[in-house]
């Protein structure tokens, strides 16, 4: 069940996709999700023909969408074991057509391998006769005949006929009780969360994996493992690095058995809209600290948004920064985003939002000055899908409005829109980063903190103040007297923040740096030689205090004597 933002008819805002006594699946819609209607076209997806894969059993298991386009993941089987399929959609209420992979996710299939040697309870070698079919990290079951299943992991795997487990046998398990080792992917699978790391480019399934035992009178022992692809219908592979995320706990409520985790995602409503404090990146991945908390440091330039007076969509329903639906079978439509907002030439907007276009063309957005004025702005054709732009002012205003338009038919939604400007006027970012890699030591242990080409950013919420003046006279002594040839003003450059000691310990190694940058409120960007920034701090309560950081940016102004000045 999930509730769908982008649905335009209010009654179909709720859908739900349920199962029947012949193990087929349904689709249901609703206005507030307790009163529900069957769609008279069920069921949508039915098992498959005799002799296929799903041909005895359907059910549903999640629901993901990307650029317009439905993905069903739903649990299929044949009277064996359980395994995934896949059926994409248009819309709800349209067809569903099965994937030519299907299924598209499978279990382990055979790994499964009886003990050589006998296993000894505080030991944890295995020997069997064949290795090739385990995974470093991955889980599995110990068990014989006297039925003491253990879950353990693979630590190593030393040859074609020995494995080391991480943790030690809690019981005997002897050839002459059939001892054997058994992956805890074996068998049957099931689908329950699904999402996209942004880190890795990757898709991701928390998958339930259950009746590995089954065979061996052992029915209920389930888990959540992670599953990835860089592809929605092919290339699912197990992460044993990852592990079980989600297993049962010996003596507790869950002590059997822990599955079909549910995880909360924001689809359409991808990106954050907060900052984190401290970001970290090598060019192609980024990690954020867990220590800081998360900000939005842009002004909020809009709030609500309204039809043009002059060219107005047929159709157009909006909340706050939000299109709900925007329709026109063929003439102009154009929405303007209120309040109108002070803008100067060549400065950058950007605007991230979710489009989910139902029919027709996709509309541009762009800026201009006042509803009825010139455009001042690039146009951007918005993409199915997310988008984040970037619309750059060609002239000043006073009274600036971004507007989304169209020219010909179309039929679109819009998750929240959020616009900022490239700068906030309340906050200094700091971006530095080191060629070498940055050690650190404590008694006898020494780490790197990180290597080199990371760069680090961060946000203080102070403002750059007017740079005070070093300054050195130079000249000759005459008569007892000094007289300056030459006066050189270095500039010196402040900031102060309150922060705590965590960000403290970060900006503290700031010297350290060989490239470092400092974008004031307003945009300015200063680049300080190595050497040329220093780090303070005067701590307070609750390990908080007051961190200056005072830094120059090579640049002199002097003034000089002389007989021809050209």
């Amino acid at each position: 069940m999930l509730f769908d933002e982008n649905e335009a008819n209010p009654a179909k805002k709720w859908k739900m996709w349920y199962g029947d006594e012949n193990f087929d699946v349904g689709y249901a819609y609703s206005s507030d999700g307790i009163t529900w209607t069957k769609f008279s076209g069920n069921p949508v997806l039915s098992r498959g023909s005799g002799g296929s894969w799903d041909d005895t059993n359907l059910l549903p298991g999640l629901i993901f969408r990307e650029s317009g386009k439905w993905y069903f993941y739903y649990n299929g089987r044949d009277g064996t074991d359980w395994l995934t399929g896949l059926a994409t959609f248009d819309h709800p209420e349209g067809t569903y057509t099965k994937s030519g992979n299907n299924p598209i996710i499978e279990n382990r299939g055979s790994s499964s391998e009886s003990l050589t040697v006998n296993l000894t309870s505080g030991n944890k070698i295995v020997t069997v006769a064949d290795t090739s079919e385990f995974n470093v990290d991955e889980y599995v079951w110990l068990f014989d005949d006297n039925s003491n299943p253990q879950l353990n992991r693979i630590d190593t795997i030393d040859s074609g006929t020995q494995i080391t487990l991480v943790d030690n046998a809690t019981a005997d398990y002897t050839t002459a009780e059939n001892a054997l080792i058994r992956s805890a992917y074996y068998r049957s699978i099931s689908p329950s969360s699904m999402w996209f790391d942004h880190d890795s480019g990757e898709y991701v399934i928390a998958i339930t994996i259950f009746q590995a035992l089954n065979d061996l009178g052992v029915s209920i022992r389930e888990h959540v493992a992670i599953m990835r692809s860089t592809s929605l219908d092919s290339g699912w592979t197990f992460d044993y690095s990852d592990g079980l995320i989600l297993t049962f706990s010996a003596g507790q409520w869950d002590a059997l058995s822990a599955e079909n985790s549910s995880v909360i995602t924001t689809l359409p409503d991808l990106l954050p809209k907060g900052t984190f404090y401290i970001k970290l990146t090598d060019g192609t991945n980024e990690w954020f600290s867990e220590f800081f908390e998360i900000r939005d440091i842009y002004d909020k330039i809009h709030t609500s948004l309204a039809s043009s007076a002059i060219n107005q969509y047929e159709t157009l329903t909006v909340s706050g920064t939000k299109i709900i639906s925007a329709i026109n079978s063929a003439a102009d439509g154009q929405v303007y985003f209120y309040p109108q907002f002070e803008i100067a030439n060549n400065e950058v907007i950007t605007i991230i939002l979710y489009l989910n276009l139902n029919s027709g063309s996709l509309p541009n957005i762009r800026i201009r000055h006042t509803e009825t004025g010139p455009v001042i702005s690039n146009l951007v054709t918005l993409a199915e899908g997310i988008n984040e732009i970037t619309l750059i002012a060609t002239a000043d205003s006073d009274n600036a409005q971004i507007f989304i338009s169209n020219s010909t038919n179309t039929n679109y939604s819009t998750s929240e829109i959020w616009v900022r400007r490239q700068y906030s006027p309340t906050f200094v970012k700091l971006k530095f980063s080191d060629t070498k890699d940055l050690h650190g030591k404590r008694n006898d242990d020494q780490t790197i903190l990180y290597q080199n080409d990371f760069e680090q950013e961060c946000w203080l919420n102070t403002i750059l103040n007017t740079p005070g003046q070093n300054r050195i006279d130079i000249g000759d002594e005459k008569d007892g007297i000094f007289i300056p040839e030459k006066i050189v003003t270095q500039l010196k450059y402040r900031i102060i923040d309150y922060i705590n000691r965590s960000l403290f310990e970060a900006l503290i190694r700031l010297p350290q740096h060989d490239d470092i940058t400092i974008i004031d409120e307003v945009g300015n960007e200063y680049t300080p030689d190595t050497g040329n920034i220093e780090v303070s701090a005067e701590w307070e309560t609750f390990d908080t205090g007051v961190v200056t950081i005072e830094f120059d940016d090579g640049s002199f102004v002097w003034t000089e004597n002389a007989e021809d000045i050209t």
